[in-house]
């Protein structure tokens, strides 16, 4: 299925494609920068945000930089070297077979299958919403008093989060599709039941159903609030990925703002969006990233630059999705929000969100517990490049409060005295 959407949307491209030699490439660059430039300037005085943070000095393979500090300092990578030593398990993990996490029948078949530790079989649950629509998880059970969150990319089914499932295996795990998005088998009945929407099939949600953030935090509310009920947890934790990013910080803050009360007790937000309208824009100038955010591709067809192409796709995708595109913006709710811990993974050269917008939202974050891990990874692919570091990194953010989380990345020998009396302690139980 994803095959039939790429050759679908490259044999229409094919048929435009030219490439622009009139335009030099420096000439391209600083056209690209100036544009960038207007429209940080342009959210800056629309939101009234001035800059008062340092941001990272994006000079190092990994370096952390947090709310406390006045600049960033490079992960020793003997630190990194102790994580892989720590979790050599992930690498037996079929979760981190690339080929196998894209079949997305059989991964949710192993999720269900019988296994010899029955906390890694995972439990099909069904939620409702406070507006109707039913919300589909699965759900692995650890006997765990903390919940981990884990939402997915904008169009990604569920599966695709399937490596957090190994990960953290000392948490109760919850991964679930929003609406309009999540795997479904098609049918030869679908043709003629009317089950079969366009933007599925290219683009993996359907945006009749779907809100693009307009409504999806009430989809984090069932979920968190039913599985609240199953357990009394002590500890709810949040595991953004990109578009959920967004949609967590908005769930967080309305719960916050309006009930008074904490959704999410800390929160990892990775790759996390500026905004809708600022995803949308970068797609109308290069279309390909739907397919591939990071690499995109088409950015120098002549047609693409064409700014009544640009419109005329915005015009579709919203006649297809049967609704206009929100100007839902994470600036709106994340200077609200108080008391929560936030984690951030940011890769330095990540094309979907740029330094810069990713230093507005740094700066849009006023809780004083917050920590930036800047990679050198692709877009949200810091879970895969990284994935002991990863899984070390959210393990002590989750475990620890907060100066004593930085004090273990500040010095390798608070890292192994933490591990020292964490065994100590597990031997005395």
């Amino acid at each position: 299925m994803k095959i039939f959407k790429f050759f679908l949307i490259k044999i229409f491209f094919l048929i435009t494609t030219q490439s622009n030699a009139k335009l030099p490439i420096v000439k391209q660059k600083l056209e690209k920068k100036r544009k960038d430039y207007f429209y940080i300037k342009e959210r800056l005085r629309y939101y009234n945000l001035i800059p008062t943070c340092t941001p990272p000095s994006y000079k190092y393979k990994t370096e952390i930089l947090c709310g406390t500090s006045i600049e960033s300092f490079k992960l020793d990578p003997k630190i990194e070297r102790f994580a892989k030593s720590q979790n050599l398990r992930l690498n037996h993990s079929i979760f981190f077979n690339l080929n196998f996490l894209k079949k997305t029948k059989k991964v949710r078949l192993y999720h269900l299958k019988p296994k010899h530790f029955k906390q890694n079989v995972g439990q099909l649950l069904d939620v409702k919403t406070e507006d109707g629509k039913t919300i589909s998880c699965t759900y692995f059970d650890r006997k765990s008093d903390k919940l981990l969150i884990i939402g997915g990319g904008f169009t990604n089914e569920r599966e695709l989060m399937s490596p957090f499932i190994d990960m953290f295996i000392d948490y109760d795990i919850i991964l679930f599709d929003y609406r309009g998005h999540g795997y479904h088998q098609i049918n030869f009945l679908d043709i003629f039941s009317g089950k079969l929407n366009l933007t599925k099939i290219l683009f993996g949600a359907n945006t009749k159903i779907s809100m693009i953030g307009a409504v999806e935090e009430k989809d984090v509310f069932a979920v968190v609030d039913n599985l609240k009920k199953v357990k009394n947890y002590k500890q709810t934790i949040g595991l953004g990925i990109c578009y959920s990013a967004l949609i967590f910080v908005k769930a967080a803050t309305i719960r916050q703002n309006e009930q008074k009360e904490k959704l999410f007790d800390k929160l990892i937000l990775d790759g996390c969006w500026l905004s809708l309208e600022n995803f949308i824009e970068k797609l109308m100038e290069d279309p390909k990233k739907i397919c591939s955010p990071q690499k995109g591709g088409w950015k120098n067809n002549w047609i693409v630059k064409k700014r009544w192409f640009q419109k005329s796709l915005i015009n579709i995708g919203q006649s297809l999705s049967s609704t206009k595109f929100n100007k839902i913006s994470i600036l709106d709710y994340l200077p609200k929000l108080k008391n929560i811990p936030i984690l951030y993974f940011y890769g330095k050269d990540d094309i979907v969100i740029n330094r810069h917008e990713f230093e507005i939202i740094w700066n849009a974050t006023k809780v004083k517990e917050k920590t930036v891990v800047v990679t050198s990874n692709p877009h949200v692919n810091n879970h895969l490049k990284q994935k002991e570091l990863y899984q070390m990194i959210c393990d002590l953010f989750i475990e620890l409060p907060h100066e004593k989380f930085i004090n273990c990345f500040q010095n390798k020998n608070n890292l192994i005295q933490h591990y020292i009396d964490k065994l100590t302690s597990n031997l005395k139980h």
